[in-house]
């Protein structure tokens, strides 16, 4: 689906679930999926990509290889 952050004309081409899309249709910020740091809940955006597998591959929308990286172990580092 075709996604524009709020207040930007950048159109990004993401996968998205039904509930998101459906947000984004409406003109509504889809919910923001959360990493931990310091074990409180932050926007996986906002960590830096070196501490986070999610910021590293944008939650798989950035690489291809999410659930490989997942498999070989990199979620416990």
């Amino acid at each position: 689906m075709n996604w524009r952050p709020l207040g930007s004309r950048e159109r990004l081409r993401v996968k998205a679930c039904h509930d998101c899309a459906k947000a984004v249709r409406a003109h509504r910020t889809p919910q923001v999926l959360l990493d931990r740091v310091d074990g409180r809940p932050v926007p996986y955006f906002e960590v830096d990509a070196d501490d986070s597998l999610w910021a590293r591959t944008g939650y798989g929308q950035l690489r291809g290889d999410l659930v490989q990286r997942i498999l070989r172990g990199d979620l416990r580092r």
